[in-house]
């Protein structure tokens, strides 16, 4: 059975990648998406950044751009409540959201 700690330091560990891809994606929400091929270009204007563009120059994948949009989606409380301890912070307690039977005393 993993003791409180070890259960805290594991859910650090989730939750510092987590933040990471949903700042990733606050920051590619910051620019505007594309719709369809730019057919306006004009000699001399200067290239459009896009989300693509940035997530490529910053060294995303496709499926990490993704990701990070989709995470950057949730809503904030609901992305705060995913790492916040369990109810069950006690030994006894964590032996009932386990379904296991109470230790007897």
């Amino acid at each position: 059975m993993l003791r409180f700690h070890e259960l805290t330091s594991c859910r650090c560990r989730q939750e510092v990648p987590a933040r990471a891809i949903e700042r990733c994606g606050d920051l590619l929400e910051e620019i505007p998406p594309a719709h369809g091929a730019n057919q306006n270009i004009q000699e001399g204007d200067l290239p459009k950044v896009t989300r693509e563009s940035a997530a490529t120059e910053a060294g995303l994948s496709e499926w990490q751009r993704k990701t990070a949009l989709r995470v950057a989606n949730v809503p904030k409380d609901e992305f705060e409540d995913a790492f916040r301890p369990p109810a069950c912070a006690t030994r006894y307690a964590r032996g009932l959201c386990n379904n296991r039977a109470a230790p007897s005393s």
